[in-house]
Order: C-alpha cells, then sequence, then structure tokens
C-alpha cells in the first residue's frame, strides 16, 4: 500500500523525496551502505556505462539464494562519497574501514584493492563462499569528496552462467561493524493514519542530493522516534551542513507536519539529510511550492496544416545572430526561439535518430521496432516527404520509414546543396495543396568538408588558399591522427570555411521562406529551424564534431515560427528529444507517451531545473543540472564545470564541489542505467522520479 502525500491546495508538490528513495545515499552507525544486488547501485558505478559489472543476478547459494552483482571478467569500480559533515562515514583517525560481503569464482583467489589509484592491498580470498572481506585506508589514499574504489582479481571464473572473478552483495564504509541496510521502507503512523515512511532502526544519515526549485519551496515531512533528530543542509560550495530543524521527544508520537521554508535555497544544488541517533521513521518527506494554473497551450496553438522542418548541420548556436547567419534573422525576430538547445548525440546519424524518436540512443540507425515522429503524422492523415542531402540520414539506415516520399540526392552522387533540396521539397508541396503535410529537409551546408560558395569565401577570405576546401575531411583525418599540427593561418582558414557555408546555408534558408510565401498555400504553415548537432572549431585543438561531449559540439538553435506560436525566447533546459514531440503539439497530436522529450511549448514545464543529457557510442556521457555540467568520458576521466560562469569549459571544479559531483552522477547513473527504457510519462525526471520508478525497480 503506497499512501499519497498530504499537501495543502494552496500547494504542489515539486519533489517526492519517498518516491525518489532509490537515489537516496544511506549511511548506518558511521558507515555508508551500498546494497551492490539493488537497482540503485547504479549510482555508486556511473549506471554501469563501462559495462564492467554483471548486475542484480541471482546467485545460488546453500544459506539461500543472493541478488548480487558480479564483476565482469577481472576489474571493476564503485565510486563513493565521503564528507566530514554530521552522521556521515566515520573513521578511526587517519584510517577508514572498507568491509565488502563477496563470493570469489574460484579458491585461492587474489585481489587487488586500489583507492583513487593507490593500492591499499593484495587480498587472498580463499573460498567461493560468500564472506566479509575488510581492509584499511590510510591516510593519503582516502579524500573528502568522490572516491574510487577499484578491485582488479587474478583470476577469472564463472559465477550464475556469468564470465565473472568475483560477486559482491554489500559494501560497508566507515566504522561500523554492522551488517545490515541503512534503511527500510514501509507505513509509518503519521497523525494523519498510515504513510510511507523510511525508517531505520540504529543511528543512521538518509542524504538526498538534489537540485532545489526555482520558486520559494518549502521541505514538509512527519517523524517519529524515540532519538534525536534533525535534519541539515549543504549547499554545493558550501563549507559545511548546517541545521535547518532540529526535534527530540522520548515518547516515540509523531512529530508534525513539520514544513521548513526554504527561501534563501531556491534554485541551489544542495543535500539534504535527515539524521537520527536512534531508530526513527520519517514519512511523507517533499519539497513543497506554491500551486500555479494548469497549462493551456494545447488549447490555445492552431493546428499546423503544414510543417516544413529544415535542419542544418553543424549549426553552431553562437553563428545564428552573427552576420553570416543573417538570412536567418529576420525569420528568429518573429518566432518562438531556443538558442540553445543540447542535441543529445554530436553526430549526424545519433543526432538525427534520438530526434525522430524523441527517445535517447546513441547509435545512428533507426530499428524497425521504432516508431518515429514520421510514422505518427503519417498515422494522422499527414501526406510525409524526407527530402535529405545528409549521407548518414537515408534510407540504409532506416530514416525512411514513415515518410511517403524520400529522396537522397547525396546518396545518389548528384548535387545536394539546400537549394537543390527545396527545389524536391517545393514540388512535394505543391502535389498536396489540399493534404496535411510534414516535409523534412536536411541542410548540410556546415558539415565537414566544408565547401562553400565562391561567393560567400571571398566574403571571409582574401589571402591564397591553403588547401582546397573540399580537402578539410582530410586534413580532419590527420589531426584525429596526430599526423599534422595546424598552423593559425590553416586553423583561420578552417573557420573561413565553416562561416562561409553558414552564410551560404541562411542564404538559402531566407529564400526558401522567400519562395515558400509566394506559393499561397491555405492554411497554417509551420516552419521549424533547427540544429542538428554544433561543431568544434579549434576550442579544443580540433574541428569537427562528434569527438566530445564539449558544449561547442552541443549546443545547437531551435526556432518556429506559425500561427498560434508565440515569438519569445525561452530558457536553454531544452533538448533535441523535445522536437518530436513540439511538433506533435504543432499537429494536435498527443506525443507517445514512450518519448522522453516533452513540447518546448508549454509554458510552465518544471518546478525545478531539468537534466538534460548526452552521449556518444564509445560510452561517454554528460549531464547538465542547472548550472553544472558533468562529463564522464570512455576513459573513465570525470569533469564538472559550471557553465554559467565558464561557458568554455576550461576550469574542472570536481575536486571543490564534491557535491555537483554526487548530485550529477546520481541523476546521470539512474538515466544510464535505465536510458533504453526510460519512460517520462511514467518515470518523470531522473533528478526527481515517480513512485512508479521506485516500485517498477522493486523498492
Amino acid at each position: 500500500m503506497i499512501s499519497e502525500p498530504v499537501v495543502p491546495d494552496s500547494r504542489e508538490l515539486a519533489i517526492d523525496l519517498f518516491a525518489s528513495r532509490p537515489l537516496v545515499t544511506g549511511h548506518r552507525r558511521g558507515a555508508l551502505v551500498i546494497e551492490a544486488g539493488s537497482p540503485d547501485f547504479v549510482k555508486y558505478i556511473d549506471g554501469g556505462v563501462r559495462g564492467d559489472w554483471h548486475r542484480g543476478i541471482t546467485i545460488p547459494s546453500p544459506g539461500g539464494e543472493h541478488v548480487a552483482s558480479a564483476v565482469r571478467g577481472l576489474a571493476a569500480e564503485v565510486y563513493f562519497p565521503l564528507d566530514d559533515d554530521p552522521g556521515g562515514i566515520e573513521r578511526s583517525g587517519d584510517s577508514l574501514s572498507i568491509r565488502f560481503r563477496a563470493k570469489s569464482a574460484v579458491k585461492n583467489q587474489l585481489v587487488s584493492v586500489f583507492l583513487n589509484e593507490r593500492k591499499l592491498t593484495d587480498l587472498r580470498m580463499p573460498t567461493t563462499d560468500w564472506q566479509t572481506y575488510a581492509v584499511k585506508a590510510g591516510a593519503g589514499s582516502w579524500i573528502v569528496g568522490e572516491n574510487k574504489l577499484r578491485f582488479y582479481f587474478r583470476t577469472a571464473g564463472e559465477i550464475a552462467g556469468e564470465p565473472s572473478a568475483a560477486a559482491f552483495s554489500r559494501f560497508m564504509i566507515g566504522a561500523s561493524l554492522a551488517d545490515e541496510a541503512a534503511f527500510t521502507t514501509g507505513l509509518g503512523t503519521a497523525q494523519s493514519g498510515a504513510v510511507n515512511g523510511l525508517a531505520v532502526d540504529a543511528s543512521a544519515r538518509l542524504s538526498y542530493y538534489l537540485q532545489l526549485p526555482d520558486a520559494s519551496s518549502t521541505l514538509a515531512f512527519e517523524v517519529a522516534s524515540k532519538a534525536n533528530v534533525e535534519v541539515r543542509v549543504r549547499k554545493s560550495g558550501a563549507a559545511a551542513s548546517r541545521v535547518l530543524w532540529k526535534g527530540s521527544d522520548a515518547s516515540g508520537a509523531s512529530r508534525g507536519p513539520v514544513d521548513v521554508e526554504l527561501r534563501d535555497l531556491r534554485g541551489e544544488l544542495v543535500r539534504l539529510d535527515f539524521i537520527s541517533d536512534g531508530a526513527a521513521t520519517w514519512m511523507n518527506p517533499g519539497i513543497t511550492v506554491e500551486a500555479r494554473g494548469a497549462d493551456s497551450d494545447q488549447e490555445l496553438l492552431e493546428k499546423a496544416d503544414r510543417i516544413v522542418l529544415w535542419s542544418v548541420s553543424s549549426l553552431r548556436s553562437d553563428r545564428l545572430r552573427s552576420p553570416e547567419g543573417r538570412g536567418f534573422q529576420r525569420f528568429l525576430d518573429s518566432a518562438f526561439v531556443v538558442p540553445r538547445m543540447q542535441v543529445a548525440v554530436p553526430t549526424a546519424g545519433g543526432a538525427a535518430a534520438s530526434t525522430m524518436l524523441g527517445r535517447f540512443q546513441t547509435r545512428g540507425r533507426i530499428e524497425t521496432d521504432g516508431v518515429t515522429l514520421a510514422e505518427r503524422l503519417q498515422e494522422h492523415g499527414f501526406a510525409t516527404a524526407l527530402i535529405s542531402g545528409n549521407g548518414f540520414i537515408s534510407d540504409v539506415s532506416g530514416f525512411a520509414q514513415g515518410y511517403g516520399v524520400y529522396d537522397n540526392p547525396m546518396r545518389r552522387q548528384h548535387h545536394f546543396g539546400a537549394k537543390t533540396l527545396w527545389r524536391q521539397a517545393k514540388k512535394f508541396l505543391l502535389s498536396h495543396k489540399s493534404d496535411r503535410v510534414f516535409v523534412h529537409v536536411a541542410t548540410v551546408e556546415g558539415h565537414v568538408p566544408y565547401r562553400p560558395s565562391d561567393e560567400s569565401l571571398e566574403r571571409h577570405w582574401q589571402l591564397p588558399l591553403p588547401f582546397s576546401p573540399a580537402k578539410t575531411l582530410d586534413l580532419a583525418a590527420q589531426l584525429e591522427s596526430g599526423r599534422k599540427v595546424p598552423s593559425e593561418t590553416e586553423k583561420s582558414y578552417v573557420r573561413a570555411l565553416y562561416d562561409a557555408s553558414i552564410r551560404d546555408s541562411s542564404a538559402a534558408f531566407a529564400a526558401m521562406l522567400e519562395e515558400l510565401a509566394a506559393l499561397h498555400l491555405p492554411g497554417n504553415t509551420v516552419i521549424v529551424l533547427m540544429g542538428e548537432h554544433g561543431e568544434e572549431l579549434w576550442e579544443r585543438g580540433r574541428f569537427g564534431h562528434g569527438g566530445s561531449l564539449f558544449e561547442e559540439s552541443l549546443v545547437t538553435p531551435l526556432a518556429i515560427s506559425g500561427l498560434g506560436v508565440e515569438s519569445r525566447s525561452v530558457p536553454s533546459d531544452v533538448t533535441s528529444l523535445d522536437v518530436a514531440p513540439t511538433i506533435l503539439q504543432l499537429a494536435g497530436i498527443t506525443p507517445d507517451t514512450d518519448m522522453q522529450g516533452r513540447s518546448v511549448l508549454n509554458a510552465n514545464l518544471s518546478h525545478t531545473s531539468r537534466p538534460l543529457f548526452s552521449g556518444l557510442s564509445d560510452g561517454s556521457r554528460a549531464i547538465r543540472l542547472g548550472d553544472y555540467k558533468l562529463l564522464n568520458t570512455a576513459r573513465g576521466q570525470s569533469m564538472l564545470y559550471n557553465l554559467n560562469r565558464d561557458g568554455g569549459e576550461q576550469k574542472d571544479l570536481g575536486d571543490s564541489r564534491p557535491i555537483a559531483v554526487r548530485a550529477l552522477r546520481i541523476t546521470l547513473s539512474a538515466f544510464v542505467a535505465f536510458e533504453e527504457e526510460w519512460s517520462t510519462a511514467r518515470w518523470g525526471q531522473p533528478s526527481a522520479p515517480s513512485e512508479a520508478f521506485a516500485r517498477d525497480l522493486g523498492f
């Protein structure tokens, strides 16, 4: 039985902390307890993106079944936070106790244990039975902040049919000798009756890492305990936590409802600690905000009779209103504009697939079981066409799915400039004057190799050409392999080639708008302009895209113009996954519930900052939450940036902002682990998931 939180009519529940229990970091008797067999183990292993764990496998044992995670092969890593605040990991002087319950795949197994790449010990595991092993970490091996615990085994065997060196069911990091879970869930007795509770049977600290609402908010909860209890908060960047509320009652009676104002913390990334020095039950914890009216944008929109999606490969946001982007500017002045949309995948195929599906995927193709935007529109009577100059956006990779008309002159080795593509699209529009129409024109002027018109290039480059524009692809390959170090002249020339290409792109777009207006087509025509992804221009010593997840590759614009679409600029918490549900809303169609994006046209999108995710097929992943961005590379590097203060991502703040690192790591890990099945409609956002997420995971 799951009780509903009781929230006054004047307030709304912005974050259900009970529903977010899979994201809790639990300490018991001075030890951080990590349940390796639980689905929430993902928040300690970066979501398992590196693939070094077989997660959640059932292992038969003489004493009963164990649900555990097994090392995939010989090595695996675990990340955990350590701080000096009350209720956290206790240490004995400079010594940190690390214990784990594990089962070796072979007898006399030898494992080397490392903490932050410092070797702690070589440990012998004599049997294949479940045992608890202990290791001491001395001064200099552990840090206040994020710590990486790494195991390297000598011999692999098999566990539950999987190749593995060993399996783990629990980690206990800190002073406690108790080998028990940090907390349980169930119903507690509050003043209003039986309600949801997080129960602890000993001294404990339950910590939430979260982004608080931008509006003034209130922490609400009830607690039943004979112990001393308190709630503390620590902002990212603060030196220590501080008390928000304190209470004690020897009778064990329920205290509450308790409301704690969080006015001075609006929009902050924080850690909330629920602490007791004995048994306690924390009931229906949540963050509330003032109630607001329901959205009405869907009713106000005038349904589109035809939608033209004009996508531009490699379009940087900073070129949108520059001289070379002049052709875009008149359109932008009367459009709904997202100046900085974050793409899910900065590669042509991956970007297009994620956009058309409205779901995150790094694969650069659409499988037959995926339902595309074009298919949904076709089902509702739209005539559909894909006119593509992009070799990756082709029928070979499944992108023709859902289109009645498909043409890709680039694949046929014919001219594929934007003006040529528009001529094809115009014919389609004229042949379907009385139909509802969706046409996607995928242009590639900004994509490597840069091949601008002579007229545009002359505006940006007056010196002798260092090499033919068509050779930019060869130059990119030489840079990637390390065979070439570019000169400053070559760098300037590449920028000129790119800017000249964008000038051609914007001119083609402006010409399309004029010709489209001259057609005098009946009804409401909506134009959607979007960049497929961004482009590096020597910020990291190279140019192009698809090699990193820095902002210059991820950020691109989105703009929409048509009857019923308000002319305004919106904040930047928009992702390319939002394009498909937005177009469906423009068409008057309810977006699919399995889409992970949402329409950007809704006025009131969220109480809190929304996490935005990006990734590459090599396993690199990035998350932006509020001002912060965490980037985890395929090689295991982790960098944290404050994009509000450091838009160029030059200063890694990982060592000085451990709360931000842990908050973003937890949210990113939750999404990475379940990205293929994540349903925003059912599970909400990974930073503040719904009760359905907890129940579906078995909590």
